[in-house]
């Protein structure tokens, strides 16, 4: 899609020396989320399996962890709506905003 004011500008040039020092540090900073996202991950199974089949863990008497079960999420089948009922489907369907979004492609030297 492009810019839906229609105000979007040429492709830019850009000094190599000031972009791809970001793009580098960019790429190592999603790898070292990676790495935290996964080490979170553990932490948080861990604490989950000190609850045992409890919804709260407390530490002298004072809830310091929660856990409960929370409801299932109510969803329509658009797919399926669509292909039964066409015309239902589109008086009720919504677009979201447009917005931007920013994919890097690391240049080939």
């Amino acid at each position: 899609m492009t810019d839906p004011g229609g105000d979007a500008a040429p492709p830019v040039e850009v000094d190599a020396n000031l972009l791809l020092p970001l793009i580098a540090r960019r790429k190592e900073a999603r790898a070292a989320r990676d790495g935290w996202v996964e080490i979170i991950d553990k932490l948080e199974n861990e604490i989950t399996s000190l609850l045992g089949r409890s919804d709260v863990a407390t530490i002298g008497g004072q809830p310091v962890v929660r856990f409960p079960f929370v409801a299932p999420r109510e969803t329509i089948d658009a797919k399926a709506l669509r292909a039964k009922y066409p015309e239902i489907a589109d008086e009720f369907t919504k677009l979201g905003k447009p917005y931007r979004r920013l994919t890097i492609t690391e240049p080939t030297t």
